[in-house]
């Protein structure tokens, strides 16, 4: 027997179809059928805006688009969100709205919006003290001080992101969630992958490869072992970091998730320029670079440029390097990052001909990054100048 149409049966329907939505989100993945269930339920939320599961719904279609790589859609989702949350002074919806904007415009590479997004995210999880519930997976303060630490990172604040990043850790070791703590642990991560740390990134890998196995968490079962690749190739291994994170990629991406496609493929593309084999980098590479072209997402991209200029050097076309490093100098610029800028302005100064125009730009980079200046790229950075 069906229920007459109107309120009461939208009512119903949405509840069922985001619990089917959840249910099969951690059954199946992010999948089409998975994204058919959520879809329904969001286009019958317009006729009852004020369901008791709108948040539940809301966030987790939002997430779920981000996975899939759905740019767009997610941030209409999280726009819908916002609106909601305005009209009722729905606080929890509008953290919701918040995190996904932050996720998105991250991976799109927009940095001081991303900041922005999440700043305003933690403003409100703080006093409220919300944490994992039905709606967030993970502690949502945990999440956005470790998505806070790595734009700082991006944006040359060594000091403050790890001050975020020690509020993060401090907190998933208090709460002992399984899943906020690979949360935690996933957010370091990109954080010494940046930083270039592949030390740290191997303890991390396996700490989070201990969490996968004994919780069964099936969202970090792929990152941790591209993540140990990626430390593998740049230890001396590069051909089973390949295998390893090409391996992990496909299966990934096998369950529907494309979101940070174009970094690992980036991973894979240094292994193979790590292993000597320059061909094989630039293939790899190419399929980073449009992969990122079709997702709108930016946020690896002046690494690939930089990995593009180091491929073409080795293949001794120099102008094709100089080119790719000054391409990643503007990108870093474009997206605010300026510690990914100072990491191509290094790169250009120690690898290429450079004017002393290029020189002074690097000693303004760094007089304007004062929290960088005891890391190695600076050390670096600083012989290049007394060498000038």
């Amino acid at each position: 027997m069906q229920a007459p149409e109107g309120t009461e049966r939208d009512t119903l329907e949405i509840t069922l179809a985001t619990l089917q939505g959840v249910s099969a989100f951690h059954m199946f993945g992010v999948g089409s059928e998975t994204k058919g269930v959520f879809e329904r339920a969001y286009t019958l939320l317009a006729d009852v805006p004020e369901h008791p599961m709108r948040g539940r719904l809301l966030h987790g279609f939002g997430y779920l688009l981000g996975l899939r790589g759905d740019y767009l859609q997610a941030l209409e989702v999280a726009k819908h969100a916002e609106a909601l949350s305005l009209n009722a002074n729905d606080q929890e919806l509008m953290l919701a709205a918040c995190i996904v904007q932050g996720e998105v415009h991250h991976l799109q590479g927009r940095t001081k919006t991303t900041r922005t997004w999440l700043e305003r995210a933690l403003a409100i999880a703080e006093p409220l003290g919300i944490g994992a519930n039905e709606i967030f997976a993970a502690d949502p303060q945990v999440m956005l001080h470790g998505m806070l630490a790595i734009e700082l990172v991006r944006s040359g604040q060594i000091e403050q992101s790890r001050t975020h990043m020690q509020h993060a850790r401090t907190r998933a070791q208090a709460l002992r969630q399984p899943m906020t703590w690979l949360v935690a642990t996933w957010h370091e991560v990109l954080i010494e992958v940046r930083m270039g740390n592949s030390v740290r990134v191997t303890v991390l890998a396996n700490d989070m490869q201990k969490l996968v196995d004994k919780y069964s968490l099936a969202l970090g079962r792929t990152a941790c072992r591209w993540w140990r690749g990626w430390a593998d190739a740049r230890n001396g291994a590069p051909r089973d970091g390949y295998r390893h994170i090409r391996e992990a990629y496909e299966e990934h991406s096998g369950l529907g998730m494309r979101s940070g496609a174009s970094e690992v493929l980036g991973y894979a593309a240094e292994a193979l320029l790590l292993a000597g084999d320059y061909d094989a980098a630039q293939v790899e590479l190419q399929e980073a670079l449009r992969v990122g072209e079709e997702l709108g997402e930016r946020v690896y991209l002046p690494q690939l440029l930089l990995l593009e200029a180091a491929i073409a050097r080795a293949q001794d076309r120099s102008d094709a390097s100089d080119a790719a490093v000054r391409r990643a100098i503007e990108e870093a610029r474009a997206q605010e990052a300026s510690w990914l800028e100072l990491l191509a302005m290094v790169e250009l100064c120690e690898q290429h001909d450079t004017t002393t125009e290029d020189h002074q730009a690097l000693v303004r980079l760094i007089d304007q990054l004062p929290e960088t200046h005891g890391t190695e790229l600076v050390k670096r950075a600083r012989l290049l100048i007394q060498a000038s």
